[in-house]
């Protein structure tokens, strides 16, 4: 019940995404438009972080969860949606706009090892319990935001504001903009990806366990799933150098349907060598999606910032982040009910008649969300 809660709190900042994008396009300082949004989502995000991560056991509660979440989240959605918008104005009419993405997109990736890492290093060093795992992230997360929020303050350029910048703010034009053809292709792709990532993420486990009996390999697969990821982000980025992003897009699409498909090879039994294929073209295609999709974002920000003189970059950051978000949501509202209507229970002994099921479920929504991302590539023209 507190997991849900919580997920209440993280899916009300999902909703004050694009608020917060439109305030980021107000211009409501006088010096500049993106350094005081990063300023203030450092310390809101750390105090969200102290309260999840660092709690009192005594304090703990249903509104104690539900409020550390909504705080920290807020924090984040607001840190991220920024620090992406930034990144696409000062880059703007470039082509380094992809380039950007793509290493914003690897630094993602090895934050997401590095917190894979630390319960595994705590518990090396004798931290068996649950409680000291939780509170390595957190004080990990504590030390870490700050520095790196410096740095970004200190290296870049903001964009400055002046009453000509302020002046192009439009909410007729920004109502333009969220309902803008290529703008919601972009931001659908987007749901439908971490539709199929999300869905896949959560069912993997079981997938591994029962369905290949190798759950002992588990760690070792997710490994090689994200160091693949990192390294072929650096392929997408060249590819789409020489032949744009929604070219090199389908490509990733097509590596993730052969992924999933690659679990289907015919063998005498489920085994390591296809469950490496698997993990190996999945993890390929993973490296590309979230942060092609972003410069396509950023390109299509910049042609309307050209054509339309309103720059609305928070705004469809902010819708970018909603519709991440969302797919990530409606992912576990699809599957996790599905697999308890099939009669799963993850902590039972289960047997073939319900490893198949999984399977099943594993191949169905991600396919069918990246097919659909096809489609709606072919039908953009951004």
């Amino acid at each position: 019940y507190e997991i849900r809660l919580s997920l209440v709190g993280s899916e009300m900042c999902i909703r004050d995404s694009l608020l917060i994008g439109i305030c980021v396009d107000l211009h409501p300082f006088k010096q500049a438009k993106y350094r005081p949004w990063i300023t203030l989502s450092v310390p809101i995000t750390m105090l969200g972080v102290f309260l999840l991560y660092l709690p009192n056991n005594n304090d703990i509660s249903s509104t104690y969860i539900f409020i550390a979440g909504l705080i920290m989240y807020s924090g984040y959605t607001l840190a991220n949606l920024t620090h992406q918008a930034w990144g696409a104005e000062s880059l703007a009419g470039t082509p380094r706009q992809s380039t950007f993405f793509g290493y914003r997109e690897i630094c993602l990736i090895i934050g997401i090892v590095i917190a894979y890492a630390i319960p595994a290093i705590v518990e090396i060093n004798g931290g068996k319990d649950y409680e000291s795992k939780v509170n390595a992230i957190g004080y990990f997360l504590l030390i870490t935001l700050p520095i790196f929020a410096v740095f970004t303050l200190i290296s870049l350029k903001d964009v400055k504001t002046s009453p000509e910048n302020k002046e192009r703010f439009s909410w007729k034009k920004t109502k333009n903009v969220i309902f803008d053809k290529n703008i919601l292709n972009i931001v659908i792709a987007k749901l439908l990806f971490f539709l199929g990532l999300i869905s896949a993420a959560a069912l993997s486990s079981f997938l591994v366990k029962h369905y290949f009996h190798l759950g002992d390999y588990f760690a070792r697969i997710q490994a090689i799933y994200f160091v693949t990821a990192m390294l072929f982000v650096f392929i997408w980025m060249a590819l789409a150098k020489k032949y744009g992003e929604k070219k090199t897009l389908k490509i990733a699409v097509g590596f993730m349907v052969l992924g999933h498909l690659s679990v289907l090879i015919p063998v005498a039994s489920p085994n390591v060598t296809t469950l490496t294929l698997h993990y190996f073209l999945a993890g390929a295609g993973f490296g590309a999606g979230p942060f092609l999709l972003r410069a396509m974002a950023a390109n299509e920000a910049t042609w309307i910032d050209n054509n339309t003189d309103n720059n609305a970059r928070g705004v469809i950051f902010g819708m970018i982040t909603l519709f991440e978000k969302l797919g990530g949501a409606l992912a576990i509202i699809v599957t996790l009910p599905m697999l308890e209507f099939l009669g799963f229970n993850a902590k039972a002994d289960i047997g073939d008649s319900v490893a198949s099921p999984i399977l099943y479920l594993y191949l169905f929504v991600p396919i069918i969300s990246y097919l659909v991302i096809f489609c709606l590539l072919y039908t953009s023209d951004a």
